[in-house]
């Protein structure tokens, strides 16, 4: 078999492989309390890999505490997966906004920017 009729069925089954994984992560979504506010919404944002919840709470205005226990439940519902660089102290999103169907909230503190606005300035 040569390289393109490989790289032409890995394609096909990519397509059918995030087809099912969408349809998994919007059940998920409706079934599970995975996000119950803005806050939570704009925590799920932040969570870049690089940012500490200390650093992510100071932008949200959330505590440490709280960071911490939404980053156990999204870790276990597949959303976000602790950093190797870190020793796991930190948790990267592993889907966009987007992919879950949410839009990040206005911005109600001034320290806090999407990347929208950072890209306007």
């Amino acid at each position: 078999m040569n390289n393109d009729k490989v790289i032409d069925i890995l394609k096909e089954m990519l397509k059918w492989q995030k087809l099912h994984g969408r349809e998994i992560l919007k059940n998920k979504l409706a079934n599970e309390d995975l996000f119950s506010n803005e806050k939570e919404i704009r925590v799920y944002y932040h969570s870049d890999g690089d940012k500490s919840s200390r650093e992510i709470g100071k932008l949200v205005n959330v505590s440490h505490a709280t960071i911490q226990n939404l980053w156990k439940k999204w870790v276990d519902a597949g959303l976000v997966e602790p950093t190797e660089k870190y020793g796991g102290g930190r948790c990267k999103r592993l889907f966009s906004l987007d992919d879950l169907g949410l839009e990040l909230p206005k911005i109600k503190n001034h320290g806090e920017q999407n990347d929208k606005q950072k890209n306007n300035e």
